[in-house]
């Protein structure tokens, strides 16, 4: 039974998990969820239904895909740092969870020969990895700022969607999705440039 939970953890079949249970693109997301997400890293927003269940490997996966596509979508670079330090964040505790989970096995006296080889480790390498790894995560943690190092207490968010409603534009963070969300701050930015060339 062990084995069995170790080889699922480490497989990388994919899950036949229902698509459909979970937002996976820009125009679908509403931007409340996506900035629950980005900066809470409270995954159960992208699901339609919080409380149905589907596997963390393919909620992390449509949250890449949707970051991908936020990051071709949108013009802001400092949200496109960040965002870029969260995802290598998620696709750190990805191998860090593998790696562990091999560390145990090799405990257990389970050969994992042939995984090691996938992931082009050694046994003796494997402790120091996982060092290396936390390392990584924690520094790259650190460097993303909070919400509470933000001026005054608003939330970076909250004062985009203020100069969004200052600019005459109307949006509700439930209903306006990520793509539409994008669109407007990228056509405000347009129109700042506009004004400051005359």
């Amino acid at each position: 039974m062990l084995k069995n939970l170790i080889q699922k953890i480490l497989s990388k079949k994919k899950q036949t998990d229902n698509s459909s249970l979970l937002f996976t693109k820009c125009n679908e997301l509403p931007i409340h969820h996506f900035n629950e997400i980005a900066n809470n890293n409270d995954f159960s927003y992208l699901k339609r239904d919080r409380n149905t269940i589907v596997s963390e490997e393919k909620i992390q996966s449509t949250w890449l895909n949707i970051l991908d596509e936020f990051l071709t979508i949108s013009n802001n670079t400092f949200a496109f740092n960040m965002l870029k330090k969260r995802s290598k964040i998620i696709l750190l505790d990805r191998k860090l969870k593998v790696f562990e989970a091999l560390q145990y096995c090799i405990s257990k006296g389970i050969d994992v020969g042939k995984e090691l080889k996938e992931y082009r480790m050694t046994k003796e390498r494997l402790a120091s990895n996982i060092g290396l790894i936390k390392n990584d995560i924690s520094r790259l943690s650190n460097s993303i700022p909070t919400e509470e190092k933000n001026n005054n207490g608003n939330s970076e968010f909250e004062r985009t969607i203020a100069i969004i409603i200052k600019n005459g534009y109307q949006i509700d963070r439930f209903k306006t999705v990520v793509s539409e969300f994008c669109s407007i701050l990228n056509l405000i930015e347009q129109q700042h440039k506009a004004q400051k060339q005359y």
